[in-house]
């Protein structure tokens, strides 16, 4: 059953991993065009140009902090909280799959 199961996850998982990409590249590109100000004061973050830890991490605690409330655009609002739901739900997701793969390396 197992054996099953691990390439099923592998490949949700690639999947997960595929979609993620594409929202984080929408959400940079709705921020860099719509809310120039503060994609320059979270780094100038990119997909894959200018992509740092740094970066990463302040677009995290941006989303984490909920600071897009502050600009008071609902479209903003509501693509935030998609993505950070979508981070956290992947991070588990990925987590698990992890932890069945390490469990199964017996």
């Amino acid at each position: 059953m197992v054996k099953i199961i691990l390439p099923i996850l592998f490949v949700v998982n690639f999947i997960f991993v595929i979609y993620g990409l594409f929202l984080n590249y929408k959400y940079l590109v709705f921020l860099k065009e719509k809310h120039f100000n503060t994609w320059r004061e979270l780094g100038s973050p990119n997909l894959f140009i200018n992509n740092s830890v740094k970066n990463n991490l302040a677009l995290l605690m941006f989303l984490k902090r909920k600071k897009y409330i502050d600009i008071n655009n609902s479209e903003l609002t509501k693509k935030s909280k998609y993505l950070w739901n979508y981070s956290c739900f992947y991070f588990i997701f990925f987590t698990v799959t992890l932890f069945i793969f390490i469990i199964n390396l017996k």
